[in-house]
């Protein structure tokens, strides 16, 4: 078996290969990509006002056909979000609009208007029908995604909230900001409701966080070039992880096992064992990348890079 000593005393970890299985070239440099949660698309947003979505069964054949492309933004696409079941697309850009597309059937299905740059980062509620939208003045408002009606709003500090996740069981909302600093909200707590807990973890903005799927440990990554990980049950945090040399923009949690993806302005990709606390593996890529996501079975990794690049590699 293929292994890579990592330092550590009797430890041993399988080093993990990874393949690439195609490059798509876009027309901008692509901030965001996404999978549905039925595993069945795939959406990427650019710089250049629009989002790209392709069936997923395409993406294995030589010439993937996209399958739509959304447009209408004013200007860049920053994020890109489906909901639970897959049947909605949300996409924020800098215009400071959010547009609600219907997957299935193609069309502009709502748009949420929003003061400038407060629709940075989106997280939908766990029945898709709401949506959590933040950004710049460290508030968290919840709105319906079909009246766009604010719901909820929920506060930090005031600060550009450059992060934001949504635990798999619902119950835990985190936000962090360009000042290093995480909120964390239990939506189940109705004696201190939208009382968050605060932890300064990083020196620099924190791009990208996630939970564990057992929704234990929130794993958060900065521009400081650190990874943290929060144990949620003593709010403390447990490890600072290193080992990438430039900025860390995303980080995702593959959907069955017990490791996580980081993705860097050092153009690459490090796949890390979360039990053992080390990288086990770094993917090269061909620019700096922006966003990196597992498809929802974690067989395949979907990148996006500064050059336009959208990069699919899958593990030999």
């Amino acid at each position: 078996i293929n292994a890579e000593y990592m330092g550590i005393k009797d430890l041993y970890i399988p080093l993990e290969m990874y393949k690439i299985l195609k490059e798509i070239p876009l027309n901008d440099c692509i901030t965001s990509v996404a999978f549905s949660g039925r595993g069945d698309y795939l959406a990427a947003g650019t710089l250049d006002e629009r989002v790209t979505l392709w069936d997923t069964k395409s993406l294995a054949e030589k010439d993937s056909v996209k399958s739509a492309e959304f447009d209408g933004h004013k200007l860049g696409v920053i994020d890109v979000r489906f909901n639970p079941s897959g049947s909605r697309l949300a996409v924020a850009s800098m215009d400071s609009v959010v547009k609600i597309w219907n997957v299935d059937e193609g069309g502009l299905m709502s748009e949420i208007g929003c003061n400038p740059f407060e629709a940075w980062r989106l997280e939908f509620t766990s029945n898709g029908r709401e949506i959590f939208v933040t950004g710049d003045g460290g508030k968290i408002v919840k709105y319906d995604i079909e009246t766009k009606e604010s719901l909820e709003t929920l506060k930090t500090v005031d600060a550009f909230n450059s992060a934001i996740a949504l635990s798999r069981n619902g119950r835990w909302l985190a936000t962090a900001n360009n000042l290093g600093l995480v909120f964390l909200f239990n939506l189940e707590d109705r004696e201190h409701p939208g009382t968050p807990i605060k932890h300064e973890v990083h020196s620099k903005m924190i791009r990208s966080l996630c939970f564990t799927a057992d929704a234990k440990r929130l794993i958060i990554v900065s521009d400081d070039q650190h990874i943290s990980l929060l144990d949620i049950a003593s709010n403390k945090p447990v490890q600072s992880l290193t080992g990438h040399k430039g900025n860390i923009n995303s980080v995702d949690i593959h959907p069955t096992e017990n490791k996580f993806i980081t993705a860097s302005f050092d153009q690459t990709i490090r796949v890390w064992d979360i039990d053992s606390k080390q990288s086990i593996h770094t993917i090269p890529c061909s620019d700096n990348i922006w966003s990196a996501k597992y498809s929802n079975d974690g067989r395949t990794i979907a990148a996006g890079a500064e050059n336009g690049i959208l990069s699919l590699y899958s593990q030999k």
